[in-house]
C-alpha cells in the first residue's frame, strides 16, 4: 500500500505493473515532461543486467528528452530478512547500484530527489505479542493493548477496508524476529527524508541551499570551551585569624605582586579586524575574501568549541550548506595566514585555528 500509493500520487493498493501505470500518467508528472515521453520508473527487476546498472536505466538518465525518471532501491527491504551476522555500513559503496545511479544522475545534471514511502525500526530486543498481518500493524479484532493504536477513515487503506491497528511502541512487533521492521506509528515509521540535491552551480527557482543541522552533542570531541579561570572553583583556604591582613601571594622571581582590579574584557575579534595587517590581508584577498561579519561568526564559533570544530557543525552555525564550507575555509584562510604562515590544518576532517 505505502509504495504503490507513493507511486501513485493517491492511496491505492497495488504492485509494480500499477505503479508503472500510475506514474506515468500522473497528470502533474506528465504536466513536465516531452510529448512522447512519458515519466518512467524502474523497479528492482529492471536495475541490473550483466555488467552492473542495466543499459536501458542509464540511457534514461541520459536521455535529455526523458525528463522524469525514477527508480525504487530495496535495499533496507532487502536487509531486514538478510542474516543478521553481517554489518551494513549503508553507505555508497555497501549499495552495489547506487554508486553508478549516482555518477549517471550527475553526468546527465539531473536534479535528484531522494525519499521513501516509509521509515523502519531497528530491532533491539523487540518482544513478540500475538500474530500480525505485518510486523508491526494487524487488521482489527479486539481491543489494542497498551503498545498499539487503532487508526480508521479516509486517510487509512489496506486490502480488508479502511482500519488498522498499529503498533507505536518500538519494542513490539507481531512477526518473527528480523534486522528490523515496519507498518507502526513510531516516529522513525511515520518521518521519512526528503532530500533535494542539484548539480554544482545549478539554482532551483524558489529554493535555497540548506545548511546540514546535527545537535550540538553529536560529537563528543567538540566539547565546549572551559569556563574562565574567574569562573572555576577554587580549594578551600584555612579561616584566617581575627586580625589578620591579607597578604598577596608573592611571585617566585618578583617578589609580592601588587592588587589589580581585573581588566574589562576585550573584543578581540574587533581589534584583530582593525588592525593594518587584517585590512591589507583583505586587499590581497580582493573579491574571495569573506564579509567581516562572516569572518566574524566563524571565529567566535571557532572560540566558543575550543579553537576545533568539524566542518558539519561549523556549517550549521554559519547557517551554510555542507557544500560551501570547504570553499569558504579556503577564503578565510587568504585572510587570517599572514606570510603563508599557516594558522590551520584539516584532519577527519577538521579545522583548527590558533
Amino acid at each position: 500500500m505505502s509504495r504503490s500509493s507513493l507511486l501513485s500520487g493517491r492511496l491505492v493498493v497495488g504492485a509494480a505493473a500499477q505503479e508503472k501505470s500510475a506514474f506515468a500518467t500522473h497528470p502533474a508528472l506528465v504536466a513536465v515532461s516531452r510529448a512522447g515521453m512519458a515519466p518512467v520508473v524502474f523497479h528492482k527487476g529492471d536495475l541490473a543486467d550483466a555488467e552492473g546498472l542495466s543499459s536501458t536505466v542509464r540511457d534514461a538518465i541520459a536521455s535529455p528528452q526523458q525528463q522524469v525518471v525514477a527508480v525504487v532501491y530495496n535495499a533496507v527491504d532487502d536487509h531486514l530478512d538478510g542474516p543478521n551476522q553481517i554489518q551494513v555500513g549503508w553507505t555508497i559503496d555497501d549499495l552495489r547500484l547506487l554508486g553508478p545511479l549516482l555518477s549517471e544522475a550527475r553526468r546527465a545534471r539531473r536534479v535528484l530527489i531522494i525519499t521513501a514511502d516509509h521509515g523502519h525500526v531497528l530491532d533491539d530486543g523487540t518482544v513478540q505479542r500475538g500474530q500480525g498481518e505485518g510486523d508491526r500493524w494487524r487488521l482489527p479484532a479486539g481491543a489494542p493493548d497498551a503498545g498499539e493504536l487503532l487508526f480508521e477513515g479516509g486517510r487509512v487503506k489496506t486490502a480488508a477496508g479502511n482500519a488498522v491497528v498499529c503498533a507505536w511502541s518500538e519494542g513490539v512487533r507481531h512477526g518473527a524476529k528480523k534486522n528490523g521492521y515496519h507498518g507502526g506509528v513510531s516516529a522513525p515509521e511515520v518521518v521519512v527524508p526528503l532530500s533535494v540535491f542539484t548539480p554544482r552551480n545549478r539554482v532551483l527557482k524558489g529554493w535555497q541551499m540548506a545548511a546540514a543541522p546535527q545537535p550540538d552533542w553529536w560529537t563528543p570531541q567538540e566539547a565546549t570551551w572551559p569556563a574562565a579561570a574567574a569562573e572555576r572553583p577554587t580549594l578551600p583556604r584555612k579561616a584566617a585569624k581575627p586580625g589578620a591582613v591579607a597578604v598577596p601571594q608573592p611571585d617566585l622571581f618578583c617578589g609580592a605582586l601588587p592588587v589589580v582590579a581585573p581588566e574589562p574584557a576585550v573584543d578581540w575579534i574587533a581589534a584583530l579586524q582593525a588592525t593594518p595587517a587584517y585590512a591589507a590581508q583583505k586587499a590581497l584577498a580582493a573579491r574571495v575574501a569573506p564579509a567581516d561579519a562572516d569572518l566574524r561568526s566563524l571565529l567566535e564559533a571557532l572560540a566558543a568549541r575550543g579553537g576545533k570544530l568539524s566542518k558539519a557543525a561549523l556549517a550549521q552555525r554559519l547557517g551554510m550548506p555542507a557544500m560551501r564550507i570547504s570553499g569558504f575555509v579556503n577564503a578565510a584562510k587568504r585572510v587570517l595566514n599572514v606570510d603563508q604562515a599557516a594558522v590551520w590544518c584539516s584532519t577527519r576532517p577538521r579545522l583548527r585555528w590558533s
